[in-house]
């Protein structure tokens, strides 16, 4: 594990007046002949997973895999959505993010402050609060988050 690994938000700097990460969707999905914002849009749709390796994020901790969903929600599309898939005790370093965070458990566990989260559990960590996850040692940790 890198020591000197950071979370990299830079999906939420603005570029020509727009967020990056909403551009980014917006491409992805443009590719496949869709537009954000038009239709309804599922995990089983045609393509999708092509859009979504169109949005692997790259700049994970060792042992974790990250994906931008194609969705940006709220009235000014700026909250953003993830999923995260981890090896076995794979671990994010101690970090913060200037942006809130919401995660949720999907399947697996994950251990926060000695405390394990299972699927269902949740947990929102406030904008510049530091932590660190640990996966548990059981196959499947999946996690989806939201960032505004």
């Amino acid at each position: 594990m890198s020591p000197s690994w950071q979370p990299d938000d830079s999906f939420l700097d603005i570029e020509n007046g727009e967020i990056k990460g909403v551009r980014r969707v917006k491409d992805a999905l443009q590719r496949h002949g869709r537009h954000l914002g038009e239709g309804i849009v599922t995990s089983k749709d045609r393509d999708i997973d092509q859009v979504r390796k169109e949005l692997l994020h790259e700049h994970t901790a060792p042992g974790f895999q990250q994906w931008q969903l194609p969705v940006a929600l709220g009235p000014n599309r700026d909250v953003l959505a993830f999923m995260t898939v981890a090896e076995p005790n794979a671990v994010v370093p101690e970090h913060a993010h200037g942006v809130e965070l919401f995660r949720m458990v999907i399947s697996g566990s994950m251990f926060f402050n000695n405390t394990e989260l299972k699927a269902g559990d949740w947990m929102v960590v406030p904008k510049g609060v530091s932590y660190s996850l640990k996966a548990a040692s059981n196959p499947g940790y999946i996690s989806y988050h939201l960032y505004w």
